[in-house]
C-alpha cells in the first residue's frame, strides 16, 4: 500500500479509496466484509454518509484498525446515534 500526506495536515492516508455508495443495494454483512478487506489492504480512514449503515458497521466492529468519519448533513433526530461514536 502506498501512502500520501493529506495536504498540510500531516495525516498519512492510503492511496486506495472506497466509496460505500456503490454497494447500497448489498446487505450489511457484505458491506462489513468489504470494509474488513479494505482495511486489511491498507485503508486507514473510512467515511459514511448514512447514519443507519454507519451504526450497523460500528456495532459489527467493521472499522477496527481505521478511523471513521460521518460525512454530510446530519438530521437532528439522528445526532444521538453519531455523537460519541465517531
Amino acid at each position: 500500500m502506498n501512502y500520501r500526506t493529506l495536504g498540510r495536515t500531516g495525516i498519512r492516508v492510503g492511496e486506495i479509496g472506497l466509496g460505500s455508495e456503490a454497494f447500497v443495494n448489498q446487505t450489511v454483512e457484505y458491506g462489513v466484509e468489504l470494509i474488513d478487506a479494505a482495511i486489511a489492504a491498507g485503508v486507514t480512514i473510512c467515511g459514511e454518509n448514512r447514519v443507519q449503515e454507519m451504526t450497523a458497521h460500528l456495532d459489527a466492529a467493521a472499522y477496527a484498525g481505521a478511523e471513521v468519519h460521518f460525512i454530510g448533513h446530519l438530521q437532528t433526530n439522528k445526532v444521538k446515534n453519531v455523537v460519541g461514536r465517531v
